[in-house]
C-alpha cells in the first residue's frame, strides 16, 4: 500500500522509461495503428495522443491524491482510432474528466459477484436446454439489477440479442465512463502506457491476441524496458483498492439536516434511485489481487476492516455495504450526450451509471466535465433518464435545492489525521477527530491496542469501564470527552476522521497522551466479570475493597445485566492498585443480606499489566456452607 502510494504520486521521467516514441496509446507500434504517424516518433507530450502527464496525481488530485481532476487535466481518448490523432477538434476524440478512485475496491468486488451471477444463469440455461432439447429463455438479474434476458439453444449457442446494459460476454465492467474495463489492474496498466508511456511487463507477457509481443516492443522506443514490473502494478492496485470509502457528511446545521433528509426522499420519489441505487451488498468483502509468483497465493485484505479509514460498512453476517449510488449498468443517455466516437463496441450515447459517492466535492461533473454545478449535471440527463430529469426540472426551486444539498453531502472523506503517542500503562486520551461512523469502546480499544477504556458517565455521575474481555461494542465514544486507557506497549497511533469544527486545519498536531504511571502502581483499575448460576430475578450488589488502601466501590447485577464492572479511578499520581494487592469481594441481595463471605483475590502480574481483573462468580463461590442449630436450650455447648 505504501509503495503504491509512492508510485501514484511520483513524477516519472525519461530515466524511468517515460515516453513511447514508437507506440501509440494502446502500446501498439505506430505503423500498426492505421498509419496515422507513419515513421514520425511521438513527442514526449501530446494532449490528445499522449503521453500527457508525468504522474497519476497530476490529474487525480481534487481535493487530494486519488481524487478527481479539473478540466485542465481532461484526457482525450480514442484519438488513435481517428484519422487525426493530434487534432484538438471535438469530433476527433472523446473527452474525459478525471474520476476519483476512492471505494474502487468495493466496486470491483460488486462487479465480480454480479458477473458470477450472470455467468451462472447462462450456464444453467445452456445445461437445461441441452437436457430438454428445447430453447430456454432466462432473465438476467444480479444484485437486483435487470440486464434483460438470454436464450440458450440445444446446440450450446446463446442468443444475447435481448441482453441490455452489459456486453454479450456478460462481464460487468465497472470502470471507465462507458463501463469497458473490468478491473483496477487493467485500469492501471492501460493509463500507465497511455498517459506516461510506462509499459507494464504484463501487457507484453499476457497478450493472448499476440498484438504486442510479436513486434518486440519491450523497448517502446525510449531505450528502456521493464518500466513497470508486476510488483509495481500490484502495489498501485492495492493502493487504489484500499482507499477510504466516500462518506456522507452533513453540517451541524438544522436547516441543512432537514434539507438533506427531504432531498434524499425526493431523489428517490422522482426515480433517480432506479439507476443510482444507493445501497448494494458485497457477499465476500475480501479483495484479492493475484500474484504471478505463486498463483495459489494472492495479496488480500478485508474492505470492511483493513486499510485507511473509513472502511466499508460491515453487516452482522460479515458482508460489505457499498453506498455507491450506481447499478453498474450501461444506459442510453440521449443524443444530447452523444460523443464523437464509439468506444470498444459501446455506442457513443451509452454510458455506465456514474457513482454518486464523492460527488459533493469532486466537480466539475459529467464524463467530460461540462457541468459546473450539480443542477446543470442533472439537467443534462436524457434518454433513459429523461423522465426523472423532467420530474426534477418541474419541482419547485426549494425542492431542487434540497436534492442538490443531498448530493453535496456525498463527499470524499476529509484527509484529516492526528497522531497520539501512548506510553506503556495508563494514559488519558481524547478523540482528536470526529469518526466517520459511530465509534464504540471495543473499536477504540482495538484501534489503540489497549486493554481497558474508562469514561465518566455524567448522567449517573460515576465511572464506567470496558475491557477486552467484555462483549462488544461497549459504550459510545464521544468528542470533547476524556478517556482512561491502558496500553500494553508504547505506541504511536494515527487517527483519521473529520474535524469536529469546520475551519480547523486538515493536519492536526502530534498529540502526546498524558501519563504518569509508576511501574509498581496503577491510578485506575477495573474489576469485572459475571455472576452465573444465580437467580437473577432479584438484584445483587457486588462490592470490592482493596485491603491495602481501603478504597471501596460496587456495581449491581440484575436480570437485565448479569455482568459487573467495578471501576477505580484516582489522581494521576495516586496508588489505586499495586502488585499483589488483595481485593475483598462480597455479594449482597436486595435485602442487603450478604450471600457471600469475603472472597479474596490477589492481583497477579498479568492482571496488573492489563489494568483489569475478570472473574466469573458461581454459586459455589458466593454461597457459604450452611448449618442448622437445633433448638436444645439451655445446653450452651450445642
Amino acid at each position: 500500500f505504501d509503495i503504491g502510494g509512492k508510485l501514484f504520486t511520483v513524477d516519472f521521467n525519461t530515466l524511468d522509461g517515460y515516453g513511447r516514441p514508437n507506440v501509440n496509446a494502446n502500446g501498439i507500434l505506430n505503423e500498426l495503428a492505421g498509419g496515422a504517424l507513419g515513421d514520425k516518433p511521438n513527442d514526449l507530450f501530446s494532449r490528445t495522443f499522449g503521453p500527457d502527464a508525468s504522474s497519476c496525481v497530476e490529474c487525480h488530485n481534487k481535493p487530494f491524491a486519488g481524487g478527481a481532476g479539473g478540466n485542465v487535466a481532461n484526457a482525450f481518448i480514442r484519438s488513435w482510432d481517428s484519422k487525426h490523432p493530434f487534432s484538438v477538434k471535438e469530433e476527433h476524440s472523446n473527452e474525459r474528466n478525471t474520476k476519483h478512485v476512492f471505494g474502487s475496491g468495493g466496486l470491483e468486488l460488486l462487479a465480480e459477484e454480479m458477473t458470477a451471477k450472470l455467468q451462472a444463469i447462462k450456464n444453467q440455461a445452456i445445461t437445461q436446454s441441452a437436457s430438454t432439447g428445447k430453447p430456454i429463455r432466462r432473465p438476467l438479474k444480479a444484485k437486483g439489477v435487470n440486464f434483460g434476458s438470454l436464450v440458450a439453444t440445444p446446440d450450446g449457442a446463446v442468443n444475447t440479442s435481448d441482453v441490455v446494459g452489459v456486453s454479450a460476454d456478460l462481464i460487468i465492467k465497472p470502470f471507465g465512463s462507458k463501463g469497458t474495463i473490468e478491473s483496477i489492474r487493467k485500469f492501471t496498466t492501460n493509463p500507465l502506457v497511455h498517459h506516461h508511456g510506462i509499459q507494464a511487463d504484463e501487457r507484453l507477457e499476457d497478450d493472448p491476441k499476440k498484438e504486442i509481443h510479436p513486434f518486440h516492443q519491450w523497448d517502446d522506443g525510449d531505450g528502456y524496458d521493464h518500466e513497470a514490473t508486476r510488483g509495481d502494478v500490484t502495489a498501485l492496485v492495492i493502493w487504489q483498492a484500499a482507499q477510504p470509502v466516500p462518506v456522507q457528511i452533513i453540517p451541524d446545521n438544522p436547516v441543512v439536516v432537514q434539507a438533506v433528509a427531504k432531498g434524499t426522499k425526493t431523489f428517490e420519489e422522482i426515480g433517480c434511485a432506479t439507476c443510482h441505487i444507493p445501497r448494494l451488498i458485497v457477499d465476500d468483502p475480501i479483495f484479492r489481487e493475484p500474484s504471478r509468483i505463486d498463483p495459489t497465493k494472492s495479496f488480500s485484505f478485508d474492505i470492511t476492516r483493513d486499510g485507511p479509514e473509513p472502511n466499508f460498512e460491515r453487516t452482522p453476517d460479515g458482508k460489505a455495504v457499498v453506498y455507491a449510488y450506481t447499478d453498474l449498468k450501461r444506459h442510453y443517455m440521449g443524443e444530447g450526450l452523444r460523443e464523437p466516437l464509439d468506444e470498444l463496441g459501446v455506442n457513443a450515447a451509452v454510458f455506465i451509471t456514474a457513482e454518486l459517492w464523492g460527488v459533493g466535492n469532486t466537480g466539475p461533473w459529467m464524463f467530460n466535465g461540462r457541468a459546473f454545478t450539480l443542477d446543470q449535471a442533472i439537467r443534462m440527463h436524457g434518454g433513459e433518464a429523461q423522465t426523472s430529469r423532467d420530474e426534477y426540472a418541474s419541482l419547485p426551486d426549494q425542492e431542487q435545492r434540497e436534492i442538490v444539498e443531498f448530493l453535496k453531502s456525498l463527499v470524499l472523506p476529509p484527509n484529516f489525521q492526528a497522531d497520539i503517542q501512548l506510553e506503556k500503562g495508563l494514559n488519558m486520551v481524547s478523540l482528536p477527530l470526529k469518526p466517520y461512523s459511530p465509534l464504540y469502546a471495543s473499536q477504540l480499544a482495538q484501534k489503540l491496542g489497549t486493554s481497558i477504556i474508562i469514561r465518566f458517565n455524567s448522567q449517573i455521575q460515576q465511572f464506567e469501564g470496558f475491557t477486552v474481555s467484555d462483549p462488544p461494542p461497549g459504550f459510545a465514544i464521544e468528542g470533547a470527552k476524556a478517556y482512561v486507557v491502558n496500553a500494553m506497549q508504547p505506541a504511536t497511533i494515527t487517527i483519521t476522521g473529520d474535524a469536529w469544527h469546520r475551519g480547523e486545519p486538515n493536519i492536526r498536531p502530534f498529540m502526546r497522551a498524558p501519563s504518569s504511571t509508576k511501574e509498581q502502581t496503577k491510578w485506575a483499575f477495573i474489576l469485572c466479570g459475571k455472576l452465573k448460576g444465580t437467580d437473577l430475578s432479584q438484584k445483587y450488589t457486588i462490592s470490592a475493597r482493596n485491603q491495602r488502601t481501603d478504597m471501596r466501590t460496587a456495581d449491581i447485577v440484575s436480570s437485565k445485566k448479569n455482568s459487573f464492572s467495578i471501576v477505580w479511578v484516582g489522581y494521576a499520581n495516586q496508588s489505586i492498585i499495586a502488585h499483589q494487592d488483595i481485593l475483598q469481594i462480597t455479594v449482597k441481595d436486595e435485602k442487603n443480606q450478604r450471600i457471600m463471605g469475603k472472597l479474596e483475590h490477589s492481583i497477579d502480574n498479568h492482571e496488573f499489566d492489563q489494568a483489569y481483573v475478570y472473574l466469573e462468580l458461581g454459586l459455589e463461590d458466593i454461597t457459604p456452607r450452611q448449618t442448622v442449630l437445633a433448638q436444645n436450650y439451655p445446653n450452651p455447648f450445642n
